[in-house]
């Protein structure tokens, strides 16, 4: 009989030094709650926007770290040439939030400010609702309802405004003898329906207007019906340094006839503030109109030089100092100016 020239215990060291080891667990899916259960939710809703989530969470752990909570809804866009991506929602299912995303039916390239301008050809509300890019919608809709995981979506939100290319006024999307109101319920449908044929019935549809100061009000005109709708909701900025600050300024008109039957008839919805801002060239207002008093006041118990110097600024950039555990600044830091020049209406 011949022989190898490998020995049984040389054969056994090989075996062991080439085996490879045992592969890992793969990791479990992420679970949520029935979608069923989220249109009437139990909690409220606190969501956060970055400019990396949901693909990267450091901007989202630093506000967590300021604010001490945590947030349960994740907001990103998409838009009408993309595909949709399944790892944004498993990303935030792994952290227990809602993803919330903001889609556009416009190409990608067309994304960012302008607004009815910039309508391309077979774009318009009235060629979406007649199947110019049924072939995407189809194709995404699988994809949502391969990934199972709910998602809410605000499909082509503040139409009341006149900014985007899915307005709803007529000088931008009306068409064929209709309004374009009449042509954004009929978008509206038409995409629900793909998603429904597709078996995509994991999707909070939210349907979101901008606040009435800044945009139309007749919302029964162009609402796509309560069985096309789950959740109702609303952009709305603070704009006007004319205004006082308050959330009842900004949003509480348009809330009140959201909520008024005989203006909007249509079932209770749940109303989510999808998109909240104060506008950059107004934070200093809000800093200013807040911060004045306290600071006078500690500047006096302190009785440290304080009053305005005569040199007029014409921008400057002012930024509280917070220590922890403290209701007021410990100070002001004012960039480009004399810290002892008056918080005024000058700053702006």
């Amino acid at each position: 009989m011949g022989s190898s020239g490998l020995s049984p215990k040389n054969t056994a060291e090989n075996t062991r030094e080439t085996a490879a080891p045992p592969a890992a667990p793969p990791a479990a899916p992420p679970t949520a709650p029935p979608v069923a259960d989220l249109r009437q939710p139990a909690e409220r809703y606190f969501g956060l926007y970055t400019e990396q989530s949901p693909y990267n969470w450091t901007e989202v752990d630093k506000v967590i770290k300021v604010v001490g909570k945590i947030p349960n809804m994740a907001g990103y866009f998409g838009a009408g040439d993309e595909p949709f991506r399944t790892d944004a929602v498993l990303a935030c299912w792994k952290r227990g939030m809602l993803p919330f995303l903001t889609w556009e039916l416009r190409p990608k390239a067309d994304m960012g400010p302008g607004g009815a301008e910039n309508l391309r050809p077979g774009w318009s509300l009235a060629d979406i609702a007649t199947g110019s890019i049924d072939p995407y919608l189809t194709a995404y809709a699988h994809a949502v309802a391969a990934v199972g995981l709910p998602i809410a979506i605000r499909l082509d939100h503040e139409m009341n405004g006149a900014w985007y290319p899915w307005s709803v006024y007529t000088q931008v999307n009306g068409r064929d003898g209709k309004t374009g109101a009449e042509w954004y319920q009929l978008m509206w449908r038409h995409v629900h329906d793909v998603f429904a044929q597709a078996g995509a019935t994991n999707v909070l549809w939210v349907w979101s207007p901008n606040i009435i100061t800044w945009a139309r009000s007749d919302f029964r005109n162009f609402y796509p019906g309560d069985d096309y709708v789950d959740w109702i909701g609303l952009s709305g900025y603070y704009r006007r340094t004319t205004e006082a600050p308050t959330f009842d300024t900004t949003y509480g008109a348009t809330l009140r006839k959201l909520r008024n039957p005989a203006l909007f008839p249509h079932a209770p919805k749940p109303i989510l503030l999808s998109e909240i801002v104060i506008a950059p060239e107004r934070v200093l207002h809000v800093i200013n109109l807040h911060l004045r008093a306290p600071m006078a006041s500690y500047l006096a118990d302190q009785k440290l030089a304080s009053g305005a110097w005569k040199t007029v600024p014409h921008t400057a950039m002012v930024l509280p100092v917070l220590m922890p555990g403290s209701e007021r600044p410990r100070a002001i830091v004012v960039a480009a100016v004399s810290p002892m020049r008056a918080l005024d209406e000058d700053y702006e």
